[in-house]
């Protein structure tokens, strides 16, 4: 496990020249295990003031239209891995790994056009707060995350001893409308895309109603100090790959501890989140100290000029 990890990170840096190594990475062009989303999120960057731009001005269809329009273009088979190696003419390939970034960006989009909103229209809210656009949503969720979660675990022999017919069925009929596919991540198939609005619109609600619940100074904390707390986590995962730490690798029988350790090192991990964080925030004061004593020192110098 810890080699197939690994692989993708050593094999780069081996395999190309150092000078070809460095560009690849300093342009995200290549990256290793666990850094997929990295890339995405600093190209998305780029964009943030064209798309700040027209939405100052009102153009939220317009925004919104070509936001799903990139969309849609997945859905029907398009990738921006061919693309780029098209428009490069085969000089340069690009590695989305489990993002592919023309459908991944309609989340993005939709998150700045919320914020801007809220700014523009604070005591206007984006979602409506009504009771059957409620429950709807939360059917949706309910019922997409049970057939994700026991897709699996319904085709288990000593499961479909006691299984109802109707269950049965159910099982076999989203076989038959590819199941799977409908409901990729990478791609965010429309089901994807539905489960994660109608979530967007329940925690929307939830807040609207008890702010007091989704507000943590913690988690605040640490997203003052995403780029250092995302740097650290990245750095716990290399080091614990060679146990068969995860999730992952737990539901698919490669955990080399036991799975009470692995609840214990997922707790140690997430507490460590506050080492990068709180070490981003000692730096600072230390900057904005010696700034200060500068300035201090400064003025000294104009009144005392001598």
């Amino acid at each position: 496990t810890a080699h197939k990890l690994l692989k993708p990170f050593w094999y780069s840096l081996l395999k190309e020249p150092p000078e070809l190594t460095i560009f690849l990475y300093g342009t995200f062009l290549t990256h290793s295990s666990f850094l997929d989303i990295l890339p995405m999120y600093a190209l998305f960057l780029l964009f943030v003031p064209i798309v700040v731009s027209q939405l100052m001005q009102d153009r939220y269809w317009l925004v919104l239209a070509v936001s799903v329009s990139l969309w849609l273009s997945v859905q029907f088979g398009v990738r921006s891995e061919a693309i780029l190696e098209s428009v490069s003419h085969g000089w340069l390939h690009l590695q989305t790994c489990g993002f592919e970034f023309l459908a991944w960006q309609l989340l993005f989009v939709m998150g700045i056009m919320i914020g801007v909103w809220r700014v523009r229209y604070p005591t206007v809210s984006p979602t409506p707060a009504r009771f059957e656009l409620w429950l709807l949503c939360l059917v949706i969720v309910l019922v997409l995350g049970m057939a994700q979660t026991s897709y699996k675990w319904l085709f288990r022999a000593d499961v479909l001893t006691w299984l109802p017919d109707s269950i049965v069925q159910m099982r076999d009929w989203l076989l038959t409308v590819h199941w799977r596919s409908m409901s990729q991540t990478k791609y965010i198939s429309p089901l994807r895309l539905l489960n994660f609005i109608a979530i967007v619109y329940l925690i929307a609600r939830l807040g609207a109603r008890y702010p007091q619940w989704l507000t943590n100074r913690w988690l605040a904390w640490l997203g003052q100090h995403s780029l250092q707390v995302f740097a650290w986590h990245i750095i716990l995962m290399f080091a614990l790959t060679p146990i068969g730490f995860g999730a992952a690798a737990w539901s698919k029988g490669r955990l080399a501890v036991p799975w009470e350790w692995n609840i214990v090192i997922t707790v140690l991990v997430v507490a460590s989140l506050s080492i990068p964080a709180w070490l981003h925030t000692q730096y600072r004061q230390r900057q904005k100290a010696k700034k200060q004593l500068l300035a201090c020192s400064e003025a000294v110098k104009v009144v005392n000029p001598a």
